[in-house]
């Protein structure tokens, strides 16, 4: 293709355009910047005596951009998400009322959301409704030994002579 002079150490962030220059590129003159997703976004090149320069849009989409010169690649810009976006660090209260105006803030009391998590993660325990399910059998096999053994005593009686005085 051709040389390049790309600055050192520039970053890219997500809506900042760039400018890339080339040197001693033969034609075609027909360029495109795919994209991180393999969109084709189609670039127009200024010609200053023997450079070629080119201008992306401000780039939303953070990734590696190449730079294609008809099927051929010339380049590569790599745009990155500005520092704030992985800042995961939690907001005080009063300072999330500062960053969202206009937005009425209810904190949550500590460890309820903690708990709700770990409750609905682990689901409810079945401890109790095992324990009374076992009790609830216990009742019942007692009413039923007890029913039991009165009609076979009744019927014992009934199949003994009676003994005659």
């Amino acid at each position: 293709a051709g040389s390049q002079r790309v600055q050192a150490g520039r970053h890219i962030l997500t809506g900042q355009s760039f400018t890339q220059v080339f040197e001693n590129l033969k034609p075609p003159f027909d360029f495109t910047a795919e994209d991180p997703l393999g969109r084709a976004i189609r670039l127009t090149p200024e010609f200053r005596a023997s450079r070629v320069v080119l201008n992306l849009p401000a780039l939303e989409q953070p990734g590696n951009y190449r730079l294609m010169q008809g099927s051929e690649p010339v380049g590569m810009v790599s745009v990155n998400p500005w520092p704030q976006e992985s800042d995961f660090k939690a907001v005080a209260d009063e300072a999330l009322g500062e960053l969202l105006p206009g937005l009425s803030v209810l904190p949550d009391a500590p460890g309820v959301l903690a708990e709700q998590v770990a409750k609905s993660r682990l689901g409810r325990e079945l401890w109790p409704y095992l324990l009374a399910a076992a009790l609830m059998l216990l009742l019942v096999e007692m009413a039923v030994a007890r029913t039991g053994a009165a009609r076979q005593a009744s019927s014992q009686r009934q199949k003994e002579p009676v003994a005659q005085l």
